[in-house]
């Protein structure tokens, strides 16, 4: 692993010396250098990093994780995980497309842009790409922070970022950059949760190891993340069953080949837009490609523009009746993935059912379970629902701060915070928050398109640019 070649100021450091002045404050010409406090060192937090220490700014990137770069998506050290997003299209810098491929050939001379490569290897790439950033800039101008930020107040026309260990930093400006939250157990009846055979965040370290005794485990959700852990379940145990459950018994799709072009988007009337009509223009481009997921992507450049010309009743219209339609065509498991995952079908170790968990009772060693009516025994239940999206039920201390402050507040679809099409944060009154900016899957319900690196990688170049322009304006 390529060490983070910055300033690291580790939790015992933080505790007394997280200052403004133990940084570079001038630039070239003599004129203050912007103070920014990015919260989440993840793949948001790590590419707005990269883009605002290209703007001559001293960033204080704090995350309480040892590691940069990584976060949930690529935290995971099984190399069955793999990016859902060929190489060819995961370079972290939106000016150079093959940047991504040039360093992962570095590694290994045989990787074709078609190659989806596994996740902890992009994890690295993002924590590499970032030293080099911060490579040639003044010492101190990108400090790691390895602490919680618990509260963020306005002082004096700046931010005061109060860490875990109650110090305080001051800055210009401040990104949240959060990531995906942990999956809610909202579904998990009370005996599930008391059992102590529920497994209710995988992505934790270590989380899979009860799994290696080999009992039949249940797969809550049938998304990417099931799919992912389904691998990893198969892996450390060759006899236990799996089973996977879902309330629509969908499968994501297998990434077929790239096509030599991308086909053109569909053709769309001008102006505010109905769902009917953009649901009409995707079946009449489905027809014509010939396949869903080409169409999909065909609306991919166009899809956060267009998620913001429907109306809000339509929006939840497609919450309501095309979300679950729409995610398993357009995140789609890799072919290395597929093949394996299908493997698991046919060789009997893993069924899908259609339904839900709708009761359970402790028995000794395992846990009955009753789904879609029927009772089963299990040894092991996984939740794999994926990330929570209610941002104001989460009790996250930052969070429950900032919307209690009138700073922030959830999207009205609950999706994640509300914010302007410029990235800033809007208030508790809806007006943007000067100096408040978010990157990432928080934008979920503004964009609909932001949990993706080639989407993110634009958003945290342009909120980068509008940031520090409005910095220096003020």
């Amino acid at each position: 692993m390529t060490p983070l070649a910055v300033r690291t100021v580790g939790a015992q450091v933080a505790t007394g010396t997280a200052r403004r002045d133990s940084s570079p404050t001038s630039g070239p010409t003599g004129r203050a250098r912007p103070t920014v406090a990015v919260i989440g060192a993840g793949a948001s937090g790590t590419l707005t990093a990269m883009h605002l220490l290209g703007g001559d700014a001293v960033v204080w990137l704090i995350d309480p994780a040892a590691d940069t770069g990584r976060g949930v998506a690529y935290s995971t050290s099984d190399p069955r995980h793999r990016l859902n997003v060929c190489a060819g299209q995961m370079s972290a810098l939106p000016g150079d497309p093959d940047h991504f491929l040039r360093w992962a050939a570095g590694r290994n001379s045989e990787v074709r842009p078609a190659d989806y490569l596994p996740r902890a290897l992009y994890g690295e790439y993002l924590a590499a790409t970032l030293t080099t950033s911060a490579a040639g800039r003044p010492a101190g101008a990108l400090q790691r922070l390895h602490a919680t930020a618990q509260a963020v107040n306005r002082v004096a026309g700046r931010f005061r970022v109060t860490l875990g260990n109650q110090r305080h930093l001051m800055v210009d400006a401040v990104v949240l950059a959060i990531g995906n939250a942990a999956p809610s157990v909202d579904w998990a009846p009370p005996a599930l949760l008391a059992s102590g055979r529920l497994i209710a965040d995988p992505w934790l370290p270590a989380a899979l190891t009860p799994l290696r005794d080999g009992a039949p485990v249940l797969l809550v959700g049938s998304g990417l993340t099931m799919v992912d852990i389904a691998l990893s379940a198969a892996a450390l145990s060759d006899t236990g069953a799996l089973v996977a459950v879902s309330r629509s018994g969908l499968l994501p799709r297998i990434h077929e080949p790239s096509p030599a072009s991308r086909p053109c988007p569909p053709v769309l009337p001008a102006g505010p837009l109905r769902l009917t009509q953009v649901v009409a223009a995707l079946q009449a481009q489905a027809a014509e490609l010939g396949s869903w997921p080409a169409a999909v992507d065909s609306l991919r450049p166009l899809t956060s523009q267009v998620w913001r010309r429907l109306s809000a009743g339509d929006q939840a219209e497609f919450l309501r009746c095309y979300a679950r339609s729409w995610d398993v065509l357009r995140h789609r498991m890799a072919p290395e993935v597929g093949v394996e995952f299908q493997r698991l079908r046919a060789h009997g170790r893993l069924t899908l059912r259609k339904g839900s968990v709708e009761d359970a009772q402790a028995a000794p060693g395992r846990v009955v379970v009753r789904v879609a009516g029927l009772w089963h025994g299990f040894g092991h239940v996984v939740n794999c629902t994926g990330p929570r999206t209610d941002l104001a039920t989460l009790g996250d201390p930052l969070l429950d701060q900032l919307f209690a402050a009138g700073l922030a507040r959830a999207d009205p679809l609950r999706l994640g915070l509300d914010t302007h099409p410029s990235g800033a944060l809007r208030d508790g009154t809806g007006e943007p928050t000067a100096g408040l900016w978010a990157v990432g899957p928080a934008r979920r319900g503004a964009l609909w398109e932001s949990t993706a690196v080639p989407e993110i990688r634009c958003q945290a170049a342009t909120v980068a640019a509008e940031l520090l322009a409005d910095v220096r304006a003020h």
